[in-house]
Formats: structure tokens, sequence, C-alpha cells
């Protein structure tokens, strides 16, 4: 895969992933409330955390960084 390429795939999964994340806001906010308790709410953290991480080294990418 050319450079072009990985960029155009690097930021379409971004665009992907920062859409996922935003679909777990309502757990966040529901946990924020009191509607989820910790443990409830604990999957929810850990996956946010994952995709957070999946977007910065998909950033490192796109900057030149492989």
């Amino acid at each position: 895969m050319n450079d072009l390429m990985i960029i155009k795939s690097s930021r379409a999964e971004i665009f992907n992933l920062k859409n996922k994340l935003a679909k777990l806001d309502i757990k966040l906010f529901k946990h924020l409330d009191g509607e989820l308790t910790d443990a409830e709410y604990k999957p929810f953290k850990e996956e946010r955390a994952a995709l957070r991480v999946r977007i910065r080294e998909l950033e490192t990418i796109i900057a030149g960084g492989k």
C-alpha cells in the first residue's frame, strides 16, 4: 500500500473510531449521573481508552511517524 492509501485508510478509520467514541458518550453521561455503577461502566471506559489509543496510533502514522 502506498503512503497516500495508508493516509486515506487511516483517516477513514479515525472517523469510524470517533463515531464509536461519540456513541459511547451516553454511557459516560449515565455513569456521571449515577445511572451506571463503576463496575457497569468499566467495560465502556476500557473500550473508550482503547479507541483513543488506536486513534493516536493512526494520527502518528498520518503525521509520518509510522
